[in-house]
């Protein structure tokens, strides 16, 4: 049978060939695919960057055209590279940032060469100068119980010099606060004009004594702001408010000095509204989560800070679909999203541009019944890494793709039976991804690092005890942490005894860990906080370590020596320290507790080492407390 098939294949290819090379004479004729390739223009709605037709068919009419009536398939190819390269201080950035740039792949070589660059479209997302720690701003009842104020402290000098900036006129209190990128202002929440109504205010800083502006629109009864963000670049605020109506949150935008006010959102659908909101890097645009246009579902739109050319970024949603949440890219020209939008309740990771075209779905084929559950952006804007139960439901597993959803790969090793990656976090110069996964022993989470690219797998922990683990605790931003140079990481775990969370610091290179904290004494004691100084010289964090429950606040170098508590002696057994800052130049470590006067928070700033370590703001009575602050 085998001989009998290769003969016929052999008489057929005879056959098409002559019939390939035979002239007329009145032979059949076999009419040919042929395809023609269009070009799309900038603007085009199917490709607002440009892009390409690619149209195929049968020339039945044999003139060697395809004509209109003979297309039977049509691809079209939108163009649209972006490129991100550093811009060095003093140029369009006065301090450094990055330098975006867009254009069409003409010649389709996946580059975006210089004479495919529009230079219309380039922009830069500049960094603002990190400023000397000269000031901290504290929100406190100073002066009457349960009534917040807003002070602002000098502490480069002796005595600190502290000035009043907002309270309320009749009761009220002032709320949460964000000072600008760029420092000249803060603007807060409070309701500081009308008792219960919540508004958005603004205060100069950069002239003393200036009053509170009252920056948000009029609001109907009942209506309140209910959250605000500054734009990257400090020229414009965005907040969400009952304004016009007291049963939808709507997204608004408005200058520092109260002026050019807008409502961005689209129109609503009965009872629909806005819940979340951020802007794009580069402050051009705004990204919001909203019932718009489907009370039954979630959705993602994007929107310049004017309002107009609002667009919708998700594919359509199946009955009952959500975004559930997004991420816009480092360079402002993408968004990654969680949504089930193919199938309700299975949630996958989807890519868009800011204007709604190049929508992608970034994860693989998913297992029945998997999901993808978190992800983030490289701050490169190269590639996407999640976590999701791609390849079997209910293992976990971290995988890294391009936006497009090419180049998928799974980054941790083989994971036993029950194992699963718990969380990640990707390094600084986004070169490596540590992850936390019981790879080894079941329940039993450890620390490891790999390249992006699945390269160089490293177990950054040291050897556990039984019962031990490394920490994995939600309420923290991360229970591990890079070192702002990507050089090392550290992390909390239950390394040497199970009784106590401690404080190590590994180099991601390998080698061995260190436990860096203080002699935990005390049974029960841990270390519950840390966090690196933004010069990566230094770590200060929160143990109990001589009486449970009590925690102080130390400094220690990376490698465990230059140990030194921060706070003073606490003479009341129940007093403790409940939070801190680093400055943004390192420079000092900002702290609230009560260590001088038992349930008297207060605030406290000293140099790294414990030394200059006094009182910022003003003596407080008894029952009143500094609540948070700001450098």
């Amino acid at each position: 049978m085998k001989s009998t098939v290769l003969v016929m294949s052999f008489v057929f290819v005879i056959f098409v060939f002559m019939q390939a090379c035979s002239g007329g004479g009145g032979s059949a004729r076999v009419s040919p695919d042929i395809s023609r390739e269009l070009s799309i223009p900038k603007g085009d709605p199917r490709c607002l960057n440009g892009g390409t037709q690619t149209e195929t068919g049968v020339d039945h009419n044999g003139n060697g055209i395809l004509e209109p009536d003979e297309v039977e398939n049509t691809v079209v190819d939108c163009f649209k590279k972006v490129t991100l390269s550093s811009d060095v201080a003093g140029g369009n950035c006065l301090f450094g940032g990055i330098k975006v740039e867009e254009g069409s792949d003409i010649n389709k070589d996946g580059l975006l060469n210089p004479d495919e660059i529009d230079s219309a479209l380039t922009r830069y997302i500049c960094r603002f100068q990190i400023q000397p720690a000269t000031h901290l701003i504290y929100r406190a009842d100073k002066n009457v119980i349960d009534n917040h104020e807003l002070f602002r402290v000098r502490i480069d000098v002796s005595p600190f010099e502290e000035v009043f900036l907002a309270g309320p006129d009749t009761g009220g209190a002032v709320g949460v606060s964000l000072i600008s990128p760029d420092r000249s202002h803060i603007a807060f929440l409070g309701d500081l004009t009308t008792r219960g109504v919540t508004e958005l205010y603004i205060v100069d800083l950069r002239e003393t004594g200036s009053e509170k502006v009252k920056i948000s629109g009029p609001l109907v009864s009942g209506g309140n702001v209910l959250e605000f963000q500054w734009s990257p670049d400090g020229t414009q605020l965005a907040y969400l408010a009952n304004q016009d109506t007291n049963v939808s949150a709507e997204l608004y935008t408005v200058n520092p000095d109260g002026s050019n006010r807008n409502k961005v959102n689209g129109p609503l659908v009965f009872g629909g509204g806005v819940s979340q909101f951020s802007w794009s890097p580069d402050s051009s645009r705004l990204a919001y989560l909203a019932r718009q246009e489907n009370f039954e579902s979630m959705e993602l739109y994007t929107t310049p800070p004017d309002g107009t050319e609002n667009v919708k970024i998700n594919d359509p949603l199946p009955s009952g679909g959500d975004v559930s949440s997004y991420e816009w890219s480092p360079d402002g020209t993408r968004l990654a999203y969680l949504a089930d939008q193919e199938a309700d309740q299975t949630f996958e990771l989807f890519t868009a541009f800011s204007d709604g075209t190049g929508q992608g779905k970034v994860n693989a084929e998913l297992a029945l019944g998997g999901d993808v559950s978190d992800f983030s952006w490289l701050g490169n804007a190269t590639r996407i890494a999640y976590i999701a139960d791609q390849l079997s439901d209910n293992k976990a597993e971290v995988f890294v793709s391009f936006p497009d959803g090419s180049g998928n790969m799974r980054l941790n090793q083989a994971l036993p039976a029950t194992g699963n990656v718990a969380r990640f976090v990707i390094s600084p110069d986004n070169s490596r991804i540590a992850y936390l996964a019981d790879a080894e022993s079941d329940e039993v989470l450890e620390l490891y690092s790999i390249q992006v690219d699945g390269t160089e797998y490293q177990k950054i922990n040291g050897p556990i005890v039984p019962g031990g683990s490394v920490h994995n605790n939600s309420s923290l931003p991360a229970s591990f942490t890079w070192s702002p140079d990507s050089s090392q990481i550290a992390y909390l775990a239950r390394q040497n005894s199970v009784e106590k969370i401690e404080l190590f610091t590994s180099l991601v290179s390998g080698g061995s860990s260190s436990r860096i904290n203080t002699e935990i004494v005390v049974t029960g004691g841990n270390v519950s906080d840390f966090a690196w100084s933004p010069d990566n010289t230094r770590i200060a964090y929160l143990a109990d370590h001589a009486s449970d429950g009590i925690f102080e606040l130390f400094s220690v170098l990376p490698n465990g020596s230059g140990q030194n508590r921060i706070n003073d002696d606490m003479p009341d057994p129940r007093s403790y320290i409940s939070g801190f800052t680093w400055s943004p130049d390192s420079t000092r470590i900002a702290y609230l507790g009560d260590p001088r006067a038992f349930d008297v928070d207060e605030l406290f700033a000293s140099e790294p080492d414990g030394t200059d370590n006094r009182q910022v703001n003003s003596p407080l009575e008894s029952g009143k407390h500094v609540i948070n602050f700001l450098w």
